[in-house]
């Protein structure tokens, strides 16, 4: 069966899944202003209330939403079994809707009342909720495959690392950790990005990358072995944050999961490098232009990593490496993927639940691909990637102003894209349309 008649066959209401995409295609501009706004206050150090703040705005206001939004609908369409738990995820999407917000207001203001607890419980809430909705659909799917398990990982991961925010929450509110909160919101941090979006991004990106660009039959011995190292990094990581290095002094821990992080990064963009061999498109367009890019920003912020796991810096120099791994790990590699992926999925989305019901009729319908200009999506890859350079190199030599002229390129890709995003919901549906 193709994916389009499963998609049809298994897809969750298309309302759920739209107000997904559309609460993070404007929760990026959101972010992105107030990206614009703290600029000034991004050369210090990187466990500022502001990077602390404008790094949760970018994560509930955009990242999560899109997140959550695909996985409901690629979900049935990759392993043949319908979604459990709609009602739940509705819930959880106003649950998050909700609590993102404040979670972000209180801690870009340092306000660590009872309300920076009640915030943390609706999003913990809702992110515990959606994990259960796709634990829940992954269950039926008769053979979990590389893509499956590291969707199972990276869902693992998140629950984990939701749960550490919530204490973080607790500890602000009335300290009871025996150590400095930040070492805690290190690891909190590691399970959130490289734990569940990166093993998200690589199992993910495996599968999307044999069904658009017809690559099939490439072995996946290399990612097979990366899941292994990355689970395996994280976890140590995650045991050394929260407590080996606070409690014990004991680094190795740490030292190793960063090493074995590192060599999973390496197998992916060694799999990923045998998967495009055996693609029959040999043209990439621009979706699969920052998907690459985004590998790339990915082997930059492991080589940060590793340069901060040294240590031997002045506090100048520490804070600029923190704040620049921040933007490459949020920004170059996770947001280089949705933004890459949102151009593939939103006019799919269109096109199935508005258009698809139209084939066979008197007139030529337009494919999926014929929705979203490909001149704007061309314009904005540049401005992009060139915006993340600027960021990174102004946050590393201290220059204020290629920290503002990053933060308005990405304010410009953000609108651009919500614009070119809007254009796809407005779109004809005939060929022959102008």
């Amino acid at each position: 069966m193709s994916n389009t008649g499963l998609a049809t066959q298994f897809a969750p209401p298309f309302k759920l899944v739209n107000a997904h995409f559309l609460f993070g295609i404007l929760g990026f501009v959101v972010a992105a202003l107030f990206l614009n706004y703290f600029s000034p206050e991004l050369s210090g150090h990187y466990l500022t209330p502001k990077f602390i703040g404008l790094t949760h705005a970018f994560v509930f206001f955009w990242f999560l939403p899109v997140v959550f939004g695909a996985l409901l609908q690629m979900l049935p369409v990759l392993f043949e079994v319908p979604v459990r738990g709609v009602k739940t995820a509705g819930f959880a999407f106003a649950l998050l809707a909700i609590g993102g917000p404040g979670v972000y207001s209180h801690l870009v203001n340092m306000n660590t009342s009872v309300g920076l607890i009640a915030t943390s419980s609706f999003v913990t809430l809702a992110i515990l909720l959606y994990c259960s909705v796709f634990f829940r659909t992954l269950l039926q799917a008769k053979k979990i495959d590389l893509t499956g398990w590291h969707v199972i990982a990276a869902l693992c991961c998140l629950a984990f690392a939701a749960l550490a925010g919530l204490v973080l929450a607790f500890h602000l509110h009335k300290p009871f950790l025996p150590y400095a909160h930040t070492i805690f919101l290190r690891g909190h941090a590691h399970l959130a990005a490289f734990g569940f979006f990166a093993f998200l991004v690589m199992g993910v990106a495996y599968k999307l990358t044999e069904m658009f660009l017809l690559a099939y039959g490439a072995p996946k011995t290399a990612g097979k072995i990366s899941l292994s190292c990355g689970t395996t990094g994280v976890t140590l990581l995650s045991i050394g944050f929260f407590w080996l290095e606070p409690m014990m002094g004991i680094l190795w821990a740490g030292d190793l999961g960063t090493i074995l992080i590192g060599l999973s990064v390496i197998l992916f963009a060694v799999q990923m490098r045998v998967i495009l061999s055996k693609r029959m498109k040999r043209k990439l367009d621009a979706p699969w232009q920052h998907t690459i890019a985004a590998v790339v920003w990915l082997l930059v912020a492991f080589a940060l990593a590793a340069t901060m796991r040294l240590g031997g810096h002045s506090p100048d120099v520490e804070h600029g490496l923190g704040i620049a791994y921040g933007f490459i790990g949020l920004l170059g590699f996770v947001g280089s993927v949705i933004i890459g992926q949102l151009y593939k999925i939103v006019p799919f989305l269109v096109w199935l639940h508005k258009f698809s019901h139209l084939l066979g009729g008197d007139r030529p319908v337009k494919p999926a691909t014929e929705l979203i200009s490909k001149k704007a999506m061309d314009l904005l890859w540049m401005p992009w990637h060139l915006g993340l350079l600027c960021l990174v190199i102004g946050v590393l030599s201290g220059q204020a102003n290629a920290v503002r002229a990053g933060s308005l390129l990405v304010l410009a890709v953000a609108v651009g894209l919500a614009i070119t995003l809007i254009g796809v919901y407005r779109a004809t549906p005939y060929q022959d349309e102008s």
